[in-house]
């Protein structure tokens, strides 16, 4: 509003506006790409909790003595 009441370019307001708008949209892409990745990671994980070693004795039994675990 300034440069315009005194008659001055406004074309160096316009480019900086234009520049701040593409790096808040850098931001913005780069913030939601880490969010993805920390979800992904966060699911990864508590899905890996989910299998209990139970399921896994048997098949670590057969492949270290080559005979199957019976409970």
């Amino acid at each position: 509003m300034l440069r315009r009441s005194m008659q001055l370019d406004l074309e160096p307001n316009t480019e900086q506006a234009s520049r701040l708008a593409q790096a808040w949209r850098l931001f913005f892409k780069g913030v939601n790409e880490q969010t993805v990745r920390n979800n992904s990671a966060a699911l990864f994980l508590q899905q890996s909790d989910d299998v209990s070693l139970c399921h896994c004795l048997p098949l670590l039994m057969l492949e270290r003595t080559g005979t199957e675990y019976e409970n």
